[in-house]
């Protein structure tokens, strides 16, 4: 049953997955792997209180799953309750430090309530642990231009460029957040960049005539 419902799970038929999961439970009761894929179904269906009563079953089972403790620190920051999240993401880089994902997403909750100061401490630690994490390095760029670093935040944008030149939306964000600080001329310049990087993007090209 557990073999069915990730082969649903795969091909997107997160409710069938679900079902077969709960049936492989019913056979047996402690069967943490099920317990965790249920919560990655309900995830993917956004269905995020019910994700977080099956990796709380999980990690009954498996205190020191980093897998469900990620997992868990993911949903409540999906559903804005910030505190836990922080908690889990805590739990999961005292149990494996070099784990950069939690150090960001730690980092992206603080950023999350413009904790500013506090996010950019989170954010070098994860991409001191993984330079390639262009995410990180965005998310570092914005906390130390909101707090007024801007050769730094040039840097780190510089930085999340490089890594991935093709995603216009980066382009379009740190445009929007410039234009809002007032800064037109810089707006215009980094959408100049993002258009030759990325010439077909019809958002870059509107938000650039606009």
């Amino acid at each position: 049953w557990h073999c069915l419902g990730h082969l649903y799970q795969q091909i997107g038929f997160y409710e069938n997955a679900i079902a077969a999961f709960q049936y492989a439970m019913a056979l047996e009761e402690e069967f943490f792997i099920s317990h965790y894929q249920i919560g990655v179904c309900y995830m993917a269906i956004e269905k995020y209180q019910d994700a977080i009563s099956s990796f709380m079953a999980a990690i009954r089972l498996d205190s020191h799953d980093l897998f469900a403790l990620f997992s868990l620190a993911e949903c409540y920051e999906s559903i804005e309750q910030f505190e836990h999240a922080r908690s889990y993401y805590k739990r999961c880089t005292q149990i494996a430090p070099n784990m950069f994902e939690a150090w960001h997403g730690y980092a992206a909750t603080l950023e999350a309530q413009e904790k500013y100061y506090e996010a950019i401490t989170f954010y070098k630690t994860a991409v001191e642990l993984n330079d390639q994490d262009a995410e990180a390095w965005l998310g570092l760029a914005t906390c130390e231009y909101k707090v007024g670093n801007e050769f730094s935040a040039q840097e780190a944008l510089q930085k999340a460029i490089q890594l991935n030149p093709e995603d216009p939306q980066l382009f379009e964000d740190w445009a929007s957040m410039l234009l809002e600080d007032g800064e037109p001329a810089a707006a215009l310049q980094l959408l100049r960049c993002g258009i030759s990087e990325n010439p077909l993007s019809p958002v870059l090209q509107y938000q650039f005539a606009a």
